[in-house]
This record gives structure tokens, sequence and C-alpha cells, in this order.
């Protein structure tokens, strides 16, 4: 009896500290023989025993924080910790000829070779890479954004680190390091901005998002896609409402690119180019997409592309010349970052995720969609007492059906208190993944909503500028409802309802207690307080017309 009593306490719900202590599992990058996984771990612990010193910040109160890269065989599972020490390491990236590893680390790039020996810093002088990839086994391409010129008043010592408006955004450019000889040579003047690159070393090409200045409003609303060949610079997408993923296949001869059409983040627009005569073309014509990610596969005659569908997300396969897309089947779950394919292309590295799984490392079949695990850095979670999560579908009152999130304390037959956790954004969405807050509150009782509704991605153009010019009420419409029909199907507490979110979410917290009194406690965290500006920058709708 003592050793079924034992057994029974370890099945418990998780904890605050247990969720704070969660390993993060940051970019990862495959090797080119497809063997090995370079990726960083983050790590978090707590000492309550921890004395603060008044000389040095208190903010921690007895956390440390860590994030160190590691090195997994696929093959065999077998893991070794790479680096140690401070000035976390970041985005690793692997030569084309899979002796060395590449990393950020304090602001500076660093080459681990794999054979054995210490990491050296890649001399860029004052440069600090943001974006890079290897030219060859030799060269770095990177983007940098050298040091504000004194004479624009960049640092006089009473700005306490502040920037002059429209005087101390220098523009990013781009850059080459020859590794053996520590060369830095400028590929671009500094004439515009760079905010993103893709390189191609067989095309001798750059797929570039440029704007004429570094300003964040110029950045991002009058941005351009260029392709920049042998020298030659041409404005393949003038102004998009916003670039979204770049792509070349393996042997340079296609480009590809998505851009958004009827809003600042619906990336619903996917387009080819051949190389050889610049024909170009679009795929998926009159799909309602979200698209996350894109990638070439492997020979370069399909395309790859992650998307948002309601709670979901999917993989779509594009034939590269155009066609109906296949889905491959993928849907039980989130995926995050690109799909490292093995060579064939019939399986890709991932990072997936879903109501009972932290992010963690899987392997997807490419045809069956099927996922595989290859490591989990929270195997702790298996032990604990999770919530049960489920899709849920109700109807406003249009009529128009709508879907998100529901996640139950285990067990639970009858009505529970409720807490409504809306998205941010409001251009995001509630999606199938683990959810350290729904398991915390559901290990304590509460079951928790993540409403999906209009204005938010993953339902079309029309869904997504809905609420253009109904900000708040549009919202509201369809959350409601969704409670509404929680209640009435026995699942919510109507006298114990409760509600809170960040950014959008917590414009919604604050309008929502504006409007109703049913709910007993409120949260706002970071909640948007300048709707003017969501307001100016409103996208138009479908027809043309704005609200």
């Amino acid at each position: 009896m003592l050793v079924l009593l034992a057994l029974t306490a370890l099945a418990a719900p998780p904890t605050a500290t247990d969720l704070v202590e969660m390993t993060g599992l940051g970019t990862a990058a495959r090797s080119p023989d497809g063997r090995w996984v370079a990726f960083t771990l983050s790590t978090s612990k707590f000492d309550d025993e921890a004395i603060e010193d008044e000389d040095e910040d208190a903010s921690e109160a007895g956390w440390t924080h860590e994030r160190q890269l590691h090195l997994l065989d696929i093959n065999t599972g077998d893991l070794r910790q790479l680096t140690h020490g401070d000035h976390n390491p970041g985005a690793p990236q692997w030569s084309p000829d899979g002796t060395q590893l590449a990393f950020t680390r304090a602001d500076q790039l660093q080459l681990l070779p794999l054979a054995g020996g210490d990491a050296k810093p890649v001399d860029t002088g004052e440069l600090s890479p943001e974006w890079w990839q290897f030219s060859g086994n030799n060269r770095i391409v990177f983007s940098a954004s050298p040091d504000v010129d004194d004479a624009t008043g960049a640092d006089d010592g009473k700005l306490d680190g502040a920037y002059k408006f429209e005087q101390n955004y220098t523009n990013t450019q781009l850059y080459v390091v020859t590794l053996d000889s520590q060369k830095v040579d400028e590929i671009t003047d500094g004439s515009d901005h760079i905010s993103d690159a893709r390189y191609s070393a067989e095309a001798n090409a750059w797929l570039l998002v440029t704007a004429p200045t570094a300003d964040p409003y110029q950045a991002i609303v009058e941005g351009q896609l260029v392709l920049v060949q042998d020298g030659q610079r041409e404005i393949i997408e003038a102004e998009p409402d916003c670039p979204g993923d770049m792509a070349w296949s393996a042997d340079g001869s296609h480009a590809a690119w998505v851009v958004c059409d009827g809003g600042p983040s619906l990336t619903n627009r996917v387009m080819v180019r051949r190389m050889s005569d610049g024909e170009t073309w679009r795929l998926g014509e009159g799909l309602e997409l979200t698209v996350d990610a894109l990638n070439f596969t492997a020979d370069g005659n399909s395309l790859l592309a992650q998307i948002t569908s309601s709670t979901e997300h999917r993989i779509l396969r594009f034939p590269r010349g155009g066609g109906v897309p296949v889905d491959i089947g993928f849907g039980e779950g989130t995926l995050r970052g690109p799909l490292l394919q093995d060579r064939k292309g019939k399986t890709a590295l991932v990072q997936y995720a879903d109501a009972n799984t932290p992010p963690s490392l899987a392997t997807l079949n490419l045809k069956t969609g099927r996922v595989s695990p290859v490591y989990s850095p929270n195997p702790q979670v298996s032990d604990w007492d999770l919530g049960e999560t489920s899709v849920v579908s109700w109807k406003n009152i249009d009529g128009l059906s709508l879907s998100g999130i529901l996640t139950r304390p285990k067990g639970a037959t009858g009505p529970t208190p409720l807490v409504v956790m809306p998205h941010g954004g409001p251009d995001s969405s509630s999606v199938l993944k683990f959810s350290g807050w729904a398991q915390y509150f559901a290990g304590r009782g509460y079951a928790v909503f993540n409403p999906n509704y209009r204005g938010g991605l993953g339902n079309g153009a029309e869904f997504y500028a809905a609420n253009r010019g109904r900000m708040g009420e549009v919202e509201q419409e369809d959350i409601e409802s969704g409670v509404d029909q929680l209640v009435t199907d026995g699942i919510a507490d109507a006298d114990k309802l409760y509600y809170g979110g960040w950014s959008w979410g917590g414009f919604l917290t604050a309008w929502t207690i504006g409007h109703v009194d049913r709910y007993k406690a409120a949260m706002a965290g970071a909640a948007v307080v300048d709707t003017v500006n969501q307001y100016v920058t409103a996208s138009p709708l479908p027809d043309g017309n704005s609200r």
C-alpha cells in the first residue's frame, strides 16, 4: 500500500516553478549528411535559499538562466553539450562540408571545428552579425548595422539609451567575411536598409527585403522585395503589404517567396520565379492561406508551405510549376521553424508540439505526415497530471462558425470555473499546442478557453479584415458567444468566469470588462493602448475598400 501511495503521489499537476523550469528548445540546424542536429537549450533554475545582494540587480530573485549549444546524434540519440559558461550562444549553422559549426555568441560569430578543439571567434570588427549564412566553406555572408555616426548626435550621454526620432536609425548592410584571412568586405553601400535576406551561392543571387531607411515605420510600411543577381538589381515586389518567408531551390534554378494580400500579416500569395528567364507565377491561386514558412523540397520540384488553418498547422506540397497542392496529412499539432530535410527529401526534422507535448524534436514523413519523436527536452511532463485539451466550435450571433481551444481539469464532468484567454495580435491564432498557463489552471480546477475571433489569422482574408473599424466590438461578439455556448453545454460555471490576456488580448480584457459585468476578475497584460495606430494601419478589406 505504501508503494502504491508513493506512485500515486508522483502524478500531480505542474506547479508554477515546474513550468518556469521547463527547458526551452531553440533554433536547430541539421548537418549536411543528415545525421547530426545542433540546437540550443535554455534552462531556468530557482534557488529558494538564495540571498539577494543589495549591491546587485535583485530582479532575478533567486532565478538563474542559461542557454547552451548541444549536439544530438539522430541515429543513436546521444546528446553532447558543446558550449559552457556565460554569453548565451544562438543561431547555429553548418558549413557545407559539415566540418564546422558556426554560431553567434556575445554579438559575435564563432566557429567550432567538429573534429575537436575550442570555438574561435570570427573577427568582424565592430560589426555584430544579425542575419548570416555560409557561402561555401570559407566565407560567411551576414547583415549588420554599423555604429551610429557621432555626427548624428547618436549618444550624447543625455538620452539614457533612447533614440532620437528619425536621427539615430542606421541602415543594416550586407557584408562577407573570408574565414581564413578574417577579411570583411562590404556587399551593399548602405543607401537603403536590408531587413531580411536569402542568398544562393549556386545562383550568385540574393532575395532581399529593403526599405528606404531603418526607421521602424518605413522598414515595415515601405518595404520592397528585391532580387540582386550578378550585380543587377530588380524590384520584384514593390511595397507589398508585407514580405513573408523566402526560399531558394538547392540548385539555385528557382526562387520563391510569400507576400501579403489584404493585410500586414496575411501571408497568402506564394510566388515562384525561374531564374533562367525571369518568368514568375503564383501558386495556389484563390486559396485562403496563412503561410508561416516556405521550403523547396530536396529535389527542387515542389514547395512545402507550412500554413495555419484555424486551430492547427498543416503542410501543403505545391507542384513547382503550379497546380492543385497536396495536403500531406499533418494536422495533429503545431510546427515551429523550417523543415530540415534529409538528402532524399523523404523526411524532415521538425520542432513539434501538441496539447500534451512541449516543443520537441521529431522527424516528419513528408509523404504521410506521420511524426516520430527524436528528442524531448522535457521528459518530466509525462509524469504530470495534465488537463484534457480539445478543439471546440460554436456560432456567433451572425451564425458564423468559430473555433478555439479548451483545456478542462482532468476528469471534469460538470460546470467548472472558466478562464477566458484570447490570443494577442490580433494577427495571430489559438492553435493546438502545449500551454503552461492552461495546464496550471486546469490542475487547480479551472477550465481555460482560448478562442479564435475575427481579426485573427488562419481563417481567410474576410475573417482577418472583419474587425477593421470595429475593433473590440467584433472580437467581443465572437468570444462572448463562445463563452455562452460553454455555459449552455454545462462546461463553464456562469457564476465563476474570469478573463485575461496579453497585448491585443490585454486590450480585449479592458474592452470586455468595460462592456459586460459577468467576469469576477480580470488581468490586462501589456495591453495595446494606441488603438488610433491600429485604425490608421488597419488593412483594406478584400474588395479594396477601407472601413
